[in-house]
């Protein structure tokens, strides 16, 4: 059997095409083949199939998989097997174009590594004639499938490029220029295309053609995205300017990346350990190029992995704390998909659940730069389907020994290795020319790549400089092997950062200083901008000049960081050259960049919450951060979040104390949704130490508070009633009504907790009577919404109805939707409990509609276990079993309790579903 997915998707068998039926049928097929030999859930069957589910929605998937099992017999095999926990459908080798596909491309990858060009490019061909067409064309997709199919799109078009990269080494630029045309017509913004096209009329002796084509994309990229073309097209515009010819690959070409010299031996034995192991460790001195390395293979090896490539840095090495293994997880747990509801607030129960779903996947994690095996072991996956590898500048013992991780220790480069990278670096005559000269900085850098790179960099920016001049230069300056000391690295190559340090201009040299001092792991142009109080425009050019020169790595297209060591020197060189009051002013910008920035994302996030105090007003000259909507707000809060925490460190220790409190009272929805307990807390006792030594007595109870929410959330109740405590006295003191009501609530919900229901009442009820007072709706239907809950669970059901009628009037006019969706279950509960099922129905149906509108997961379930138990109550037997099932696949998926007591209602009330 055939299956075909780079296309209209098709099976065919023993030549004949199996009919698979409507669009919607196909649509799940698809599913299933894109996770091949995986169970597929329910609820992602839906969102693969459904832009907006019908309330028939399960009832019709059972249906198509009912009919796709009868399809996929033909020859006799069953192919597609089922249960109340899903779907998988089996695919054997060689039978899913896909999969197919992308073992072509990883060949052909290997062939390239290998220098066999011409078996790359026939790979190339072969895996370009599976295509058909558009991918799933004509299905109808939700938006799971739609995000595998840009996935699918993406993996082609790096195909593509890889591709004419390798036709244009074998010499048949002549035939690729039409081709790259065309290609370019259809995308005209990847700058990958547009460097073929101008390196293959270039070659075509089409010089004036090949620049024209650089003003075009840099005139498309300007106009439209307000930016210049990257590095590599500027890099090659500068070569046909001269009429030279490059010899080397252009960096960005997507063939091996320049610096990744003499590395065979350990590439193959990454290759070979990953076949038997789980768990591999790379170690190494500092500058060795262990992330490199780990980069490179992880790259050539990803499509072994199709749930996903994530890599972490630690931190384990860095002038901040190291990465605890509490605050990794829940960055690992939402790069393999995991929902905000689907993770505990327990940090204990977020590894657990961390290594649940490593098992269920196939996926490749890179944890760069531990420190100890103590901050890798407890984020080991289970299992035997995912990789994880960890680099360090430790051998990392405890994993070998107990964990039987297999090592690959990587020493500094040997001296023929070291002088290969240099010519590779300068893609010039020089080493060829001067091999004695070449030979003598290869031991002067002491085979460290870094080092190399460094004062290849150096030389390449001065391209009538003979290597010999620079060798001369070096050893009148001491010479890196002179200063190497046993145990630092960093003398090992402190001349040739002297070195290159001192051919930037001082605006650049000054950025540099200044930048290393940025709090966090990496950074953006607009807040090294503002540490600077440049220009975007000038800081992008002046970090271009540091990437240029080797004293900066461009993690990705828009983001910068520096190699620890580097750090370490731009610091020494700022605490010499710049002063005191001139950092403090910088760190100021910088941080007041970050406050605004996480400011007006969490008015986006949280916009109904009211303080009673306001924060400081951003520089207007500042190029301040603005997001599009609110995904956009809590992207930028992911991407920043471990620069925000470290911003906050930063403001305490400078003695920032307006910025130290700002910063944790702007973050507080993001951390409150995305549950980031370790963070808030850290984050906010800073605040709460600032704020008081700033004397502000009435952020001081805010911090109370906010701490408060945090550890009565991770189960500390009685610090929570503690800091509860602290904070009302405070604002009674000062007359915070607001404040008053919004603690007096929390301690309502620290009591309800402990299931002391008359205070909880009391303190409801006080709360409600001062949000009345000062005018706060949202507070007011806060309020009535918990108290309803507290007479409910008093038995006190026509009080109960009053209170979530009143909260759903406010909650309703204020467009709180998620609000809605609660309070609607509640009373669909109080209705049942009064015994009046019709109407029980009727709210919790359109409770059920709302959670499932806002993406409330957790909501969600309570709704269909809560239906669910109603309709079996009065013998509504399939619908009971479809509410409850579903109930349990959402409660397994986010490790709650509650699916336990699902579980036993279905085994004692439902009968199990047909596996078919």
């Amino acid at each position: 059997m055939q299956f075909r997915l780079l296309g209209p998707l098709e099976v065919r068998h023993a030549g004949a095409v199996v009919p698979i039926g409507a669009a919607r049928q196909r649509a799940v097929l698809a599913m299933l083949l894109l996770r091949a030999g995986r169970v597929v859930t329910a609820d992602e069957f839906v969102d693969a199939v459904w832009e907006r589910p019908p309330r028939s929605a399960r009832s019709n998937l059972r249906t198509y998989l009912a009919s796709l099992r009868r399809a996929l017999r033909a020859g006799g095999q069953d192919r597609l097997r089922g249960g109340s926990d899903g779907y998988s459908v089996t695919v054997l080798d060689g039978e899913l174009d896909l999969i197919v596909f992308d073992r072509l491309v990883e060949q052909a990858a290997a062939a390239t590594l290998a220098g066999d060009l011409a078996r790359a490019s026939e790979c190339y061909r072969q895996a370009q004639d599976l295509w058909r067409g558009d991918p799933l064309s004509g299905l109808a997709i939700g938006p799971v499938l739609r995000a595998e199919l840009a996935r699918i799109d993406e993996r082609r078009q790096d195909m593509v490029e890889r591709a004419i990269d390798c036709r244009l080494d074998l010499g048949q630029h002549q035939d690729l220029v039409a081709e790259i045309r065309a290609r370019v017509a259809d995308y005209p913004y990847r700058e990958g295309l547009r460097r073929q096209l101008m390196l293959a009329l270039h070659r075509c002796g089409r010089r004036a053609e090949a620049l024209a084509a650089y003003q075009d994309i840099r005139r498309l990229l300007v106009t439209e995205l307000g930016v210049e073309p990257g590095v590599e097209l500027r890099q090659l515009q500068a070569v046909v300017l001269q009429d030279q010819e490059p010899t080397a690959p252009v960096e960005g070409s997507g063939r091996t990346p320049t610096g990744l010299v003499g590395r065979t031996v350990e590439l193959n034995r990454l290759d070979e350990l990953s076949r038997s192991t789980g768990l591999i460790t790379i170690s190494g001195p500092a500058g060795v190029g262990k992330t490199a390395l780990a980069r490179h293979w992880a790259q050539q090896v990803a499509t072994k992995y199709p749930d996903g490539l994530i890599f972490l840095d630690l931190r384990g090495f860095h002038g901040d704390e190291p990465l605890a293994p509490t605050e990794a997880v829940t960055v690992l747990l939402r790069s393999i998909g995991a929902s905000e509801e689907r993770i505990p607030p327990d940090p204990a129960a977020q590894l657990q659940l961390w290594r649940t779903l490593a098992t269920e996947k196939r996926v490749l994690v890179l944890l760069d730069d531990a420190r100890s095996a103590e901050q890798v072991r407890p984020l080991l996956p289970n299992g035997s389907g995912s990789l994880l590898v960890a680099t360090s500048r430790e051998r990392l013992a405890g994993l070998v020994a107990i964990d039987r991780a297999r090592p690959v220790v990587l020493e500094p480069l040997d001296p023929g290795c070291a002088v290969a990278l240099l010519a590779e670096v300068l893609d010039d005559h020089r080493v060829s020319m001067e091999p004695v000269a070449a030979a003598a900085i290869a031991e002067l850098c002491a085979g460290l790549p870094l080092a190399v790179r460094i004062v290849a960099a150096r030389l390449v920016t001065e391209p009538n400089q003979s290597i010999a001049a620079e060798v001369a230069r070096l050893e009148a300056a001491g010479g890196l092997s002179g200063l190497r000391v046993p145990g630092d690295p960093s003398a090992a190559v402190r001349t040739a950062f002297d070195q290159s340090y001192r051919l930037l201009d001082a605006s650049a040299q000054r950025m540099f200083r200044l930048a290393g001092s940025l709090p966090g792991a990496d950074f953006s142009v607009p807040v090294v901008a503002a540490l600077t109080a440049v220009s975007t425009s000038d800081a992008q050019v002046q970090l271009d000049a540091l990437c240029s020169a080797s004293l900066l790595d461009r993690w990705s297209p828009e983001r910068f960081r520096f190699h620890d060591l580097l750090r370490q020197y731009a610091a020494e060189q700022s605490a010499a050259g710049d002063p005191d009051h001139e950092r403090r002013e910088a760190h100021r910008r910088a941080l007041g960049w970050y406050l605004h920035g996480a400011e007006t994302a969490g008015r986006m996030i949280d916009p109904h919450r009211r303080r009673s105090f306001t924060l400081g007003r951003p520089d207007p000259l500042l190029p301040l951060p603005r997001h599009r909507d609110r995904a956009a707000a809590l992207s930028w809060c992911e991407t920043e979040r471990i620069n925000l925490v470290a911003a906050i460190a930063l403001a305490a220790e400078q003695g920032l104390h307006d910025l130290g409190w700002q910063l944790p009272v702007a973050m507080f929805g993001f951390f409150e949704l995305r549950r980031y307990w370790s963070d808030w807390i850290t984050t906010h006792q800073i605040g709460l130490t600032c704020a008081r030594a700033a004397g502000l007595v009435a952020v001081e109870s805010w911090m109370l508070n906010s701490l408060g929410i945090a550890l009565k959330q991770t189960g500390k109740l009685e610090a929570a009633f503690e800091y509860y405590g602290a904070a009302l006295r405070i604002r009674q003191s000062i007359g915070d009504r607001q404040g008053e009501a919004a603690t007096l609530n929390n301690l309502g919900t620290a009591s309800n907790r402990l299931d002391r229901l008359a205070a909880a009442e009391d303190y409801y009820r006080r709360a409600l009577k001062v949000f009345r007072e000062v005018g706060d709706r949202w507070g007011e239907a806060l309020a009535l919404t918990n108290l309803g809950e507290a007479h409910r669970r008093q038995e006190r059901f026509t009080d109960a109805l009053a209170c979530y009628r009143e909260a759903s009037a406010i909650r309703r006019a204020q467009g709180d939707l998620r609000g809605v969706g609660y309070v609607l279950h509640n009373l669909g509960t109080t209705f049942r409990e009064l015994g009046r099922m019709p109407q029980a129905i009727e709210h919790l149906r359109s409770a059920l509609e709302v959670r499932q509108q806002t993406g409330d997961r957790w909501g969600t379930a309570r709704t269909l276990s809560e239906l669910g138990q109603i309709y079996s109550a009065v013998g509504i037997a399939e619908q009971a079993g479809d509410c409850l099932h579903r109930a349990l696949v959402i409660f397994d998926e986010l490790g709650d309790p509650q699916a336990e007591q699902v579980r036993r209602h279905l085994t004692s009330t439902v009968p199990a579903p047909d596996s078919g």
